[in-house]
C-alpha cells in the first residue's frame, strides 16, 4: 500500500507539471524576459543545413500545422502555437513555417524552440528521464494496484458468504423449538419400570 500512495503522488506531480509547468518549472522565463513577436521574427534562424528538401505547399501546411500543435505559446497558459490568436504565437508559427519551408525536419525546429526557451515550450513532454513516469505512470498504478487488491483477497481466504441455515453472530437467537410435553401415562409407566427394577436387584 506504501509502494501504491508512493507512485500516486509521483504520478500526480509528473502530471501537474505537464498540465502547467508555467507554474511550476523554475526555468520558465520571467515576464521580462518573454521575447515580444518583433525579437521571434528577428532572431537568427538555424546555422545547421536542412535535413529534407523543401516540401510542396500542401506539405509545407500540414507539418507547419503539426509542429505549431506541438509547440506551447510563450505568453499563453496551455495553448499551443496554432490555437492561440497572441501576437507572440503568430510569430512563433512564421517562424515554424518558415523553417519547415527550407526543408529543416520537426525535430530540427522543436529543438530550435528548446534552446531558446526550454523543454517546457513543448505541450507534451519528451518520452525520456523522469518523463516516463508520465506515460507509464497510470499503467503501473492500475498493475500495482490490481496486484495489491488481488494480495489482500487471498490473505483473507476470499470473502465468505452466510451460511443459509445459520443465524447472524449479532443477531437475535432463534426461538427454540418446544419439547412435547409428557403424557400422564408415560409417567405411570415409568414408576412401574423403576419399581420392577428395584424387586429384581432384591
Amino acid at each position: 500500500m506504501r509502494l501504491l500512495l508512493l507512485l500516486v503522488l509521483l504520478v500526480v506531480g509528473r502530471v501537474s507539471f505537464a498540465a502547467d509547468p508555467v507554474s511550476s518549472d523554475p526555468v520558465v522565463p520571467e515576464s521580462d524576459e518573454i521575447p515580444s513577436a518583433e525579437e521571434i521574427a528577428a532572431a537568427p534562424s538555424l546555422t545547421e543545413p536542412p535535413l529534407l528538401d523543401p516540401p510542396n505547399p500542401e506539405d509545407l501546411e500540414a507539418q507547419t500545422e503539426k509542429i505549431a500543435k506541438g509547440l506551447r505559446c510563450v505568453v499563453c497558459q496551455g495553448l499551443s502555437v496554432a490555437d492561440s490568436n497572441a501576437e507572440v504565437a503568430r510569430a512563433m508559427h512564421a517562424r515554424v513555417r518558415e523553417l519547415v519551408a527550407k526543408g529543416y525536419s520537426e525535430e530540427q525546429i522543436v529543438g530550435y524552440f528548446v534552446d531558446r526557451y526550454g523543454e517546457w515550450v513543448q505541450l507534451e513532454p519528451p518520452r525520456e528521464g523522469l518523463n516516463w513516469i508520465i506515460w507509464l505512470g497510470p499503467a503501473v498504478l492500475m498493475v500495482v494496484g490490481a496486484w495489491s487488491i488481488s494480495r489482500q483477497v487471498n490473505a483473507k481466504g476470499g470473502p465468505i458468504a452466510p451460511s443459509p441455515l445459520s443465524a447472524p453472530a449479532d443477531g437475535p437467537a432463534s426461538p427454540k423449538a418446544p419439547q412435547p410435553s409428557k403424557a400422564p401415562t408415560d409417567d405411570y409407566r415409568d414408576r412401574i419400570l423403576a419399581e420392577l427394577g428395584d424387586r429384581e436387584r432384591e
